[in-house]
């Protein structure tokens, strides 16, 4: 019961890495209702951001404005599918040569991750707790010093509330 409250996975995992950046909890997102993303290579080619709703990481998408619309609009119920995120950011010159990971708070419920269109990793929903659980994926040779970079993560829900609902870092160690 005290883990439900005190999230000590995630304080557990935070413990275990040198924390270099926690990306915002700023986020898009897009419905992927028909599994067009991999065949239209979202991972690498997104589109533009008329695609992509706001959303934010640190709460189910559907406690979220796109989720409670999306529920609106198909007979108040919850997506259950793929969803898509993105973000882009900046890696400071001084991490290279760091051996870095995503630490990913919390993914409902299963998740693929890409780093400027390359996949780096995957989080399967192996056990009952998985969509709770913490993870890392290192960004092995595919994160860009200096410029910019872009996360992309596939989230698949089969149940529940969905999506990436807690915080990402960028970690050491």
């Amino acid at each position: 019961m005290e883990n439900r409250h005190w999230d000590r996975l995630l304080y557990h995992a935070l413990a275990q890495h040198t924390v270099v950046r926690e990306l915002p909890v700023e986020w898009r997102m897009r419905w992927d209702p028909d599994q067009q993303g991999i065949v239209q290579s979202w991972f690498s080619n997104p589109g533009n951001d008329e695609d992509w709703l706001p959303v934010r990481v640190d709460s189910a998408y559907n406690n979220q404005p796109a989720g409670k619309a999306w529920s609106a609009a198909h007979g108040n119920t919850s997506f259950v599918g793929k969803v898509w995120y993105r973000i882009r950011f900046e890696m400071d010159p001084q991490w290279q040569g760091k051996v870095l990971s995503f630490l990913i708070g919390a993914v409902d419920e299963a998740a693929t991750v890409y780093l400027n269109g390359v996949k780096i990793g995957e989080h399967p929903f192996a056990k009952p707790n998985d969509w709770q659980t913490p993870f890392t994926i290192p960004l092995g040779n595919a994160a860009r010093f200096g410029e910019p970079n872009e996360l992309i993560v596939e989230v698949e829900n089969n149940i529940g509330a969905g999506g990436i609902w807690k915080p990402v870092w960028i970690v050491n160690g």
